[in-house]
């Protein structure tokens, strides 16, 4: 059994090392190098500078509007108005196209 468990290890290892030479020593480099550019692609998002001119983002103005304590609640209040409202009428229009579908045939 441990005979069979090192020439699965030596295989692995044998694979391993064939594709090392085909993937070259560049992949480690290529990988970091694409993780610092998304690090700082989303810095550069996120960090506001005073050189550059503010941008209108709609999702940050969103944010404060949807989240602050003023209009939140006024704005999550109406928002649950209206899905009562559209629950209660929407419900009603089926149920007045079964009654007259029913009502009609009898």
């Amino acid at each position: 059994m441990e005979e069979q468990n090192n020439n699965g290890r030596e295989a692995i290892l044998s694979a391993a090392n064939a594709l090392r030479w085909e993937v070259g020593n560049d992949l480690h480099t290529s990988v970091v190098e694409t993780i610092y550019q998304d690090a700082a692609r989303i810095a550069e998002r996120a960090v506001v500078s005073e050189e550059k001119p503010k941008r209108f983002d709609w999702d940050r103005t969103l944010d404060r509007l949807l989240t602050h304590r003023m209009t939140g609640f006024p704005i999550m209040l109406l928002v649950l108005t209206v899905v009562f409202w559209l629950t209660i009428s929407g419900a009603n229009m089926p149920s007045a196209l079964i009654a007259e579908l029913l009502i009609g045939i009898i």
